[in-house]
């Protein structure tokens, strides 16, 4: 099993999900089945029913962080979603920026 990639912390809101995330993304490593489809994003994305959309395409994965900016999750992005092996990953992000 390859080490665990973890950010650490930011001070900012993205801290209130990391340890969560962490266990996560282990998790999900120690099972060897990579997702199908992650979203990594902001509150719009933590708070979207990801399966009532697109369940029929596989295991999903939610990184999405209310209050989170496109500043922080590139600093969360290898370890919430490139650590992963997703076959696809949407990204939604910005809002928190304007």
């Amino acid at each position: 099993m390859a080490s665990l990639i973890s950010p650490g912390f930011f001070g900012e809101p993205a801290d209130a999900r990391r340890t969560e995330f962490d266990i996560k993304n282990e998790q999900c490593q120690m099972e060897g089945s990579p997702a199908d489809l992650i979203f990594a994003g902001d509150s719009i994305t933590q708070f979207f029913s990801l399966p009532t959309y697109f369940r029929q395409f596989g295991y999903l994965l939610n990184r999405g962080i209310s209050g989170d900016t496109a500043e922080i999750l590139a600093k969360r992005l290898e370890a919430d979603v490139l650590q992963l092996h997703p076959r696809c990953a949407v990204i939604l992000i910005g809002i928190n920026n304007t």
